[in-house]
């Protein structure tokens, strides 16, 4: 038995078509999750960098602070 199928060329088009758009939605898909994704992790990092300079900042004046009252006590 010998069964032959002719899909004409319009359908051949729809087909490469279609699969095209359905495989360019996906991987649009995938690319959005990844920006997304990079903005949260680069406000994460935003956010660490601003308490790490504050918490440093702070330190800083503290050294400062503790060095300033050596110096008054050994001056005393």
């Amino acid at each position: 038995m010998n069964i032959d199928i002719n899909i004409g060329s319009f359908e051949t088009f729809a087909d490469y078509f279609f699969d095209g758009l359905i495989a360019d939605w996906m991987v649009q898909s995938k690319i959005n999750d990844s920006l997304t994704r990079v903005y949260n992790i680069d406000s994460d990092i935003s956010s660490l960098l601003k308490t790490l300079t504050k918490e440093s900042n702070d330190l800083e004046n503290e050294l400062f602070t503790v060095q300033e009252e050596i110096k008054k006590l050994i001056e005393d």
